[in-house]
């Protein structure tokens, strides 16, 4: 009997419910010495009551459209599911990272009705669309900078993406020939939406 494995067999059960609507659930373990080697672990569960999506509301979306966020926040079933939601509000701030929207912001709430009815309501700060004006190589030699240049995934004038950013980071570290891979945006003071890249 380990109390770290019964913990997180505890959380396990915990969130399989959660994922089944069941936000009040309680899930406890007692444990008792069979005999000299075994242990009996009896898991006491209070499912309480079930909750279900009536409303997603979205406000403040301008890049994206209704139709497209609600293709990813993909509510197939009534059933509320927490851990899954805030999975897909991340997976929503990444597409904007992704396309330019460095500031962006997501606030998502989750407002609980009588009759255990749950509406999503997700409020969205897009802030500016920013591309790259300048990428600046700092550091290495010449023959490293030529190198390096050629590892990258974004290029100048094009819109800023974390995710190039990261698989570049990640790419240039990969070849073994640094120790560190550093890669950070830099507003631009001269250009109202563009940023340098370091």
């Amino acid at each position: 009997h380990k109390p770290k494995k019964l913990k997180l067999d505890l959380l396990s059960i915990k969130s399989f419910y959660l994922s089944k609507g069941f936000l009040d659930v309680k899930v406890t373990a007692s444990t008792k010495s069979n005999d000299q080697y075994n242990v009996i672990i009896d898991f006491i569960i209070e499912e309480g009551d079930f909750y279900s999506v009536k409303n997603i509301s979205i406000y403040g979306n301008k890049f994206f459209t209704d139709d497209y966020l609600n293709l990813i926040l993909n509510q197939s079933t009534s059933i509320y599911d927490p851990i899954d939601f805030k999975k897909k509000i991340k997976l929503i701030k990444n597409y904007y990272l992704n396309s330019g929207f460095v500031d962006v912001e997501i606030l998502a709430e989750s407002l609980i009705k009588n009759n255990n009815i749950v509406n999503l309501q997700i409020n969205i700060s897009e802030g500016k669309q920013y591309s790259i004006k300048e990428i600046k190589v700092n550091g290495s030699k010449s023959l490293e900078k030529k190198f390096i240049l050629r590892e990258l995934l974004f290029k100048e004038n094009e819109i800023f993406s974390k995710e190039k950013i990261d698989l570049t980071r990640k790419r240039i570290f990969e070849t073994g020939f640094f120790s560190s891979v550093d890669i950070y945006p830099k507003m631009n003071l001269s250009s109202d939406n563009m940023i340098d890249i370091y």
